[in-house]
């Protein structure tokens, strides 16, 4: 499959989600959406759940600052999802050696960022509430 088949623009994903391109691109800024911006345009991951859709179907708190902190830190970072609580929290780690352990089998890591490779590494509200609904 071509890569570029996999990748849309404002305008094809406003019309796909049934809302205008000022939305989408709200959705882009606030990483409700997998995209990049190249060149002060959006290019989006294709194949998307509606955000709106997911919404309204499961709510897990924290969502946001978590993706805000693990996408801010440019050294270790790992996001711990709590199935007994719906939450999600990003623990930052000052060295690439260190992480927080946890006994409690409901808490379980869902992203993580260890070594100098991984600094660019960012993640989207959209994919961080995936990869936790996949843990149940």
């Amino acid at each position: 499959m071509n890569i570029l088949d996999q990748i849309a623009t404002v305008q094809e994903m406003a019309d796909k989600f049934g809302v205008t391109p000022r939305t989408i691109r709200n959705w882009c800024e606030k990483g409700e959406l997998e995209a990049r911006k190249f060149n002060k345009e959006w290019v989006i991951v294709k194949d998307q759940v509606n955000p709106n859709s997911i919404k309204s179907a499961v709510k897990i708190k924290g969502l946001r600052n978590a993706v805000r902190d693990f996408n801010a830190w440019d050294k270790a970072a790992r996001i711990y999802f709590d199935k007994a609580n719906m939450s999600v929290e990003t623990y930052v780690y000052p060295d690439l050696n260190s992480w927080q352990e946890f006994d409690n089998p409901n808490i379980v890591e869902v992203f993580k960022k260890h070594d100098i490779l991984d600094r660019d590494l960012k993640i989207s509200m959209n994919v961080l509430e995936r990869a936790c609904l996949d843990t149940l």
